[in-house]
């Protein structure tokens, strides 16, 4: 996993989104996927908030999956993704579970730009 720093992508890139499990959080993180889909083009972007925020997620159209992580946990979000790549991984999150979580679906090919182990 390397860091982001603005280049190196390919285009139409895969992207996960990693958010706090709050209403706020999913406002805030709002425009941030706008602007992802605006000028990355993205062939996919995967959404990981929670439980509390389901209703939101399922209305969107900002990203093509989403998946509970906080309220199901690390090893389905994992199991969820598993042998999927991603180009970009961008956490917003400071908790420990998202930490790992973005550590954990980056591959020496990924890019991060926010918290994760192994960075």
């Amino acid at each position: 996993m390397k860091r982001y720093e603005g280049k190196g992508l390919p285009q139409n890139p895969t992207v996960a989104v990693i958010a706090n499990d709050a209403i706020g959080n999913f406002i805030v993180a709002t425009p941030l996927l706008q602007m992802i889909r605006r000028e990355l083009s993205p062939s996919s972007v995967h959404y990981f908030g929670g439980t509390r925020t389901l209703e939101f997620q399922d209305n969107s159209d900002l990203f093509e999956k989403h998946f509970p992580l906080h309220g199901k946990g690390l090893r389905e979000a994992y199991e969820w993704v598993d042998g999927f790549h991603y180009d970009l991984v961008v956490n917003v999150e400071q908790g420990s579970l998202a930490k790992a979580f973005a550590g954990l679906i980056c591959d020496e090919n990924s890019y991060v730009c926010g918290p994760a182990i192994g960075t």
